[in-house]
This record gives structure tokens, sequence and C-alpha cells, in this order.
């Protein structure tokens, strides 16, 4: 797949999230919990959702330490399974993938390589956000990566 890489200027956003560690196999099991417990607690608040669900990926010694939610109004504190972050803002290389979830690893080498072409370097873990349910056949996932002019 052919991947349209550029440059946005993104807000930084908060975001309620459930954080853990695990291996490649483990991030679907790990995302549907964790989208389900940040949802759960988000209505328990009567906090209303405020866009996509997203997960930011950073590998740690050979595994994915994953931070998984959405995105929520500022003022919102939550501590403990659920907590809060911000994502930052910023410039950001993104791409759009489209179908399989199992093949959204070429839109990551694709803005790799991007980075090694186009004078930009990475300052941030990246993260995904799912435009669309994975009942979709050909689902559209969104990568941001946080980045700078070299």
């Amino acid at each position: 797949m052919a991947y349209d890489i550029h440059t946005v200027e993104i807000e930084s956003q908060h975001a309620a999230v459930v954080s853990g560690t695990c291996g490649m196999e483990e991030v679907g099991p790990f995302l549907g919990r964790a989208f389900e417990q940040v949802l759960g607690t988000l209505a328990r608040e009567a906090v209303a959702v405020d866009g996509k669900p997203f997960a930011r990926y950073d590998m740690v010694g050979g595994r994915f330490r994953v931070e998984a939610g959405f995105p929520c109004p500022p003022d919102l504190a939550l501590d403990g399974d659920v907590h809060t972050i911000t994502l930052p803002g910023g410039t950001a290389a993104v791409t759009t993938h489209v179908g399989a979830y199992s093949d959204v690893a070429g839109a990551y080498q694709a803005i790799e390589q991007w980075f090694a072409t186009s004078g930009h370097r990475p300052t941030g873990a990246p993260w995904e956000t799912y435009l669309d349910g994975p009942e979709v056949p050909q689902p559209r996932t969104t990568v941001t990566w946080p980045c700078t002019l070299a």
C-alpha cells in the first residue's frame, strides 16, 4: 500500500487511558479490555467521549508499552487503572492505513522511511487512532508520530 505522509500541527489532547505492557499477540485483547474499561469509567463519571479510540505504543524490552483509551475533557482527573494523560501537541507526521489492522506495520515502516529522507526526526511515541470499528471490511487507522525538523 502506498502511504501519503505529511506533517500537521496538532493540539495537545487530554485522554482517559489504561496502560499496560504486552507482546504483539496480546495487543488486540488488551485494547478490547482497555477500551471497555475506559468507556465504563467515563460513563460512571458522566463524561462524554470526546473523540475516537486510540492507542499509543512504545517498545520496552521487546514488548509494547501501550496506553489505550479515548480523548476526554481537559478538566477530568482520574487516577487508578483508568487514568488521564496528555498526548503532545506540535508537529507530527501522519498517515492513514486502510485495511486489516494486522498490516498496519506498513504505515510505521513508511513513516520511518520518510523520516530518513525528509529531514524530520521522531520526538515521542506514535499513536494510532481507530477511525472505524473492527466490523468494517476496510477499517481506517491513522498513525500519528510526533516529530521535528532535524
